[in-house]
């Protein structure tokens, strides 16, 4: 099947965050919503159909998340990213944004540290400061025409009230796709330093250029112990308003950390029709959704007079 990412939807009118409140949200409809990182494209038809035929059964009551559910997951991570991960490894969170706060308060306790790695996606702010814990603050630094981790600021940054860093894998927004050596490098601090490693990875998918992921938990199997990892098909196939995404963590006490805040909310069901577009994205669409179109077509877009 072959995708067409010239043509632009019209999603006003849809309740969409971007285009129907902008004037709530800036006292102008004449604004450009960047601050909103989902697509003006369709959804893969796949998707959709899974979704209508779901859809065409008149009960959408509670529901939980089938075996086919979790392998598909698998399945994808593995081909997509070479990462064997087993079906205990994995749970779930309405989103990646929740899970980062349900992250800092199950591994650092009130007013310990979390490390960020600025300038980077602003809710890792709010997760750490709206929950009662303190900012540490590990700048990235200028290299080049682009960015790096400041790796000895990093050191001088953790202190014995530091428990966890933040990890934006890949930078969101600096756009950095890590390197395993970095992450080898910034993984042995962790290590050594005793840190947990929450790694936002909902960018994963969207590498283009002839680079490839590395998965932090990939790194080492110490550093594999240390780390959570956080994963969505929201940003890749446009799925962001059903409320699904996945956690993936072999170290089986934090997996129960993670689960234990997730249910003290009240959280831990799940959105009917995200799970289905979740299997069917990830077992119907390989790799055509993303490989159809270039990092370049995407730029290209961007420059259109219509957008």
């Amino acid at each position: 099947m072959r995708y067409e990412f010239d043509k632009v939807l019209d999603r006003r009118g849809t309740a969409s965050l971007k285009c129907d409140f902008c004037e709530l949200e800036y006292g102008l409809e004449d604004v450009i919503p960047m601050w909103v990182a989902d697509m003006d494209l369709p959804v893969p038809a796949p998707v959709v159909e899974a979704v209508r035929k779901r859809a065409e059964h008149p009960a959408y009551g509670y529901t939980r998340f089938p075996e086919s559910f979790w392998q598909a997951i698998v399945g994808w991570l593995k081909a997509r990213h070479g990462w064997e991960v087993r079906r205990e490894w994995l749970s779930s969170s309405p989103g990646v944004v929740p899970a980062l706060n349900f992250c800092v308060r199950a591994f650092a306790p009130p007013g310990g540290k979390v490390v960020i790695q600025p300038p980077v996606y602003h809710p890792f702010y709010a997760a750490v400061e709206g929950n009662g814990r303190r900012l540490a603050r590990n700048p990235l630094k200028a290299a080049g025409d682009g960015w790096a981790m400041d790796l000895e600021g990093l050191e001088a940054a953790i202190d014995g009230e530091t428990r966890a860093l933040l990890l934006c894998n890949p930078h969101n927004p600096v756009g950095r796709v890590w390197t395993r050596e970095e992450l080898e490098r910034l993984g042995e601090i962790c290590v050594r330093r005793e840190l947990i490693v929450i790694s936002d990875e909902i960018h994963s998918d969207l590498v283009f250029g002839g680079r490839r992921h590395v998965p932090t938990a990939t790194i080492s199997p110490a550093l594999a112990d240390r780390t959570i990892a956080l994963l969505a098909p929201s940003k890749t196939f446009n799925l962001a308003g059903l409320s699904t995404s996945v956690i993936v963590a072999s170290n089986p006490d934090l997996l129960k950390a993670f689960e234990t805040e997730v249910r003290s909310v009240g959280l831990s069901g799940g959105n009917v029709f995200g799970i289905v577009a979740l299997e069917a994205a990830y077992r119907a669409l390989p790799f055509t959704w993303l490989d159809t179109a270039s990092g370049d077509q995407f730029v290209f877009m961007l420059r259109r007079e219509d957008l």
